[in-house]
């Protein structure tokens, strides 16, 4: 396990490791990431199960309130100055996209008929990417991508796209914002 902490650590450019949550009865065998958010904070970076592809919204909170508890437990038996919380479980699209500006439109995208993937629909997606770049603004792209599986009831492969699209379309935005 070592290892893999210090290549995860490596991979991510900053203080990180992976710890494996052992598996309890309600919940699938995991293994936990953690990485450096700020010089003073950590967070839980991902879960991934050890023996199926992905964990559903419930599995994954199963799994972080778990080591939560068992972290929080283990600080008060060697009596740690460190403080642990933990971030409410449903994530609604306020968590997902703070501004709201672009998360206005972001709902206009939606509000359309956006699996159709017509070319008005993908530019309401687009104008979405512009305001988070104009407005310095952010989404969590995987929530995100939970949020259109998980609540609005897409395929993987549309919430896949949608997110792909904004990942890309910031990147080149960024890009061509450097570009002399």
């Amino acid at each position: 396990m070592k290892e893999k902490s210090d290549q995860y650590a490596k991979d991510t450019d900053g203080r990180a490791f992976i710890i494996h949550a052992l598996r309890s009865p309600e919940t699938e065998s995991a293994i936990v990431a953690i990485a450096e958010k700020t010089k003073r904070t950590l967070y839980l970076a991902n879960i991934v199960p050890k023996k199926k592809q992905q964990l559903s919204m419930d599995e994954y909170n199963q799994i972080a309130s778990n080591f939560f508890n068992a972290f929080r437990q283990h600080l008060k038996g060697i009596k740690s100055r460190v403080s642990i919380r933990i971030t409410k479980e449903n994530i609604g699209l306020e968590e997902i996209i703070p501004g709201k500006l672009t998360r206005k439109y972001f709902e206009r995208y939606m509000s359309a008929y956006p699996l159709s993937f017509h070319p008005l629909d993908v530019e309401r997606l687009d104008f979405f990417i512009c305001a988070l770049f104009r407005y310095r603004s952010r989404v969590d792209v995987t929530r995100l991508k939970r949020y259109l599986i998980e609540d609005i009831g897409w395929q993987e492969k549309d919430a896949s796209w949608c997110t792909r699209r904004v990942e890309t379309g910031l990147d080149i935005l960024k890009a061509n914002w450097g570009f002399h």
